[in-house]
């Protein structure tokens, strides 16, 4: 179980992610 500010940095991270290669399935917003 993480912390909320773990999952908030992994959101993110994601969205980083995403904008740097936006994949199928890994959109969360």
């Amino acid at each position: 179980m993480a912390p909320k500010p773990a999952q908030g940095l992994s959101r993110l991270l994601r969205q980083l992610v995403n904008l740097d290669s936006p994949a199928p399935g890994c959109t969360e917003d």
